[in-house]
């Protein structure tokens, strides 16, 4: 499965070149994950590609500096009215306190979805497990302060 983020050939040729960011999505399509393990062990390993990355499983504003304080982390997801949990990206603004910015989700079936698709991919009763969902970031962000829709694990 590809991520819906692609980076262009030339910048994929002159890795040393790579933002962190660009680094990481180049590193999720690979192809080095198998999506066909739980979630559990895909979370393991998108974190661990993190933190080879950003040498860090805790991220401040100059760790992602060269992208323009985003960065894009492993998180889970769920809806309020659901216990299932599902894998996701999301795009934090690092440099706006924590801010969610974008989710890719991944789903078993159309891989990684992004979060302006959903209602196009999704089924509906896949949708309602969404309804005002929370998430549980992967990665520690420390001055976060939009926590009123995360959740613990």
């Amino acid at each position: 499965m590809v991520l819906l983020v692609q980076i262009d050939n030339q910048r994929q040729e002159r890795v040393d070149k790579m933002t962190k960011l660009e680094k990481y999505i180049q590193s999720i399509n690979d192809g080095n994950i198998d999506y066909d393990k739980d979630i559990e062990t895909i979370a393991k390993k998108l974190l661990k590609k993190f933190e080879e990355v950003y040498n860090t499983t805790s991220v401040n504003l100059s760790d992602c500096e060269e992208d323009s304080g985003f960065v894009m982390m492993p998180a889970f997801l769920k809806g309020e009215n659901s216990q299932k949990e599902w894998l996701a990206l999301l795009d934090i603004g690092v440099g706006d306190a924590g801010e969610l910015f974008g989710i890719q989700l991944l789903h078993k079936k159309h891989g990684w979805i992004a979060q302006k698709d959903w209602k196009k991919v999704l089924t509906e009763k896949e949708q309602e497990e969404f309804e005002n969902y929370k998430y549980c970031p992967l990665v520690d962000i420390p001055r976060d302060i939009h926590t009123k829709y995360q959740y613990n694990r």
